[in-house]
């Protein structure tokens, strides 16, 4: 009888502690839930404004005389920020264009025509269907940014234009 009483109570005393783990496991599974919930974009740092030139950018002067905001069409966010849109100034409706980049919002934005116009000297044929239009840098480090934008060998999409025409 002894011994089943002092079972019983290692058995109940384990059980107790494994439902104390549980609670906290589960309290814990909650904390990383809602950490999860954080912005977790690249966000450089850099003073919001439109960089007109190179030289703007590279020393951190922006321009921040025009507000303006960002738009798009009919484009997907990605993670809940838009990666690729225009911009236009409130005051006067217009399009940004002829610029560098834009810091909108704590992230960082090149203009496709920037990023051709600055590309390797090798890389000439290289053409965008919307140079006005800008994308959203993704990853950065001290020495390098990295950004994604639909841009494609210009010979290649006459060849693959004309390709298209012969096969139809």
């Amino acid at each position: 009888m002894r011994t089943i009483l002092i079972l019983i109570l290692f058995t109940n005393l384990a059980l107790t502690q494994e439902n104390d783990s549980l609670v906290s496991s589960l309290k814990t599974n909650t904390i990383l839930t809602k950490t999860k919930s954080i912005d977790t974009l690249y966000k450089p740092n850099y003073p919001e404004g439109v960089y007109l030139y190179k030289d703007d950018f590279i020393h951190k002067r922006a321009n921040t005389r025009d507000p303006i905001t960002m738009r798009t069409l009919n484009v997907k966010k990605v993670d809940s920020v838009l990666h690729n849109g225009y911009f236009y100034y409130l005051k006067k409706s217009e399009k940004v264009t002829k610029v560098f980049a834009i810091s909108y919002d704590g992230h960082l934005y090149f203009q496709i025509k920037a990023i051709l116009k600055n590309r390797n000297k090798t890389d000439r044929a290289q053409n965008s269907y919307a140079n006005n239009s800008f994308v959203r840098v993704i990853l950065g480090g001290e020495n390098y940014l990295y950004t994604e934008a639909e841009i494609a060998n210009q010979w290649s999409q006459g060849v693959a234009h004309s390709f298209e025409q012969w096969v139809a």
